[in-house]
């Protein structure tokens, strides 16, 4: 069987609801299957920087059989079409951003690429969908079932559903 891939979506413009829906058909293209699941929708506060702009938040989970690596860059190619800014000066708004958070237990510790994502369990944003669709999912590294995450974050930012 193939190990699922997770992927975080998040954005903050108007656009970022289209931009959403374009990953989701690229990950059904992405998957081993044609299937992907999504979370629902959240909205949180920006994590890292100030902007008047929430965030919309969701998880893609869906068979993977290629290299984390190969993932990453179709990742990439996707928020480059969005037209996602230069972050060597920090966080900014945004149409959409990508994270690879798991692929299924693989760890990997690369300057480009982490696996586990090193932040997961101290956001919010992340950990409210993540939970929706993977409860029971243990984290490779820190052993803990991905709802005892949710349960020990120490991010007191507000995540709210946004639409079902």
């Amino acid at each position: 069987m193939d190990p699922l891939a997770c992927i975080q979506l998040g954005g903050n413009q108007p656009q970022t609801p289209y931009w959403f829906g374009r990953a989701l058909a690229a990950a059904c293209v992405w998957s081993a299957t044609g299937y992907c699941l999504a979370s629902p929708w959240y909205r949180s506060p920006p994590w890292g920087y100030l902007s008047a702009n929430d965030f919309l938040n969701r998880i893609l989970v869906f068979p993977y059989s290629s290299s984390p690596e190969s993932l990453l860059q179709n990742m990439q190619r996707l928020e480059q079409l969005s037209g996602k800014p230069d972050q060597s000066r920090g966080y900014a708004d945004r149409k959409l951003d990508l994270d690879l958070l798991f692929l299924g237990e693989e760890i990997v510790n690369k300057k480009d690429l982490q696996l586990p994502h090193p932040r997961l369990h101290l956001r919010n944003f992340v950990l409210f969908p993540l939970v929706d669709i993977l409860p029971n999912f243990v984290h490779p590294l820190l052993q803990k079932q991905l709802h005892e995450l949710k349960e020990l974050s120490p991010d007191m930012s507000t995540v709210e559903r946004w639409m079902d």
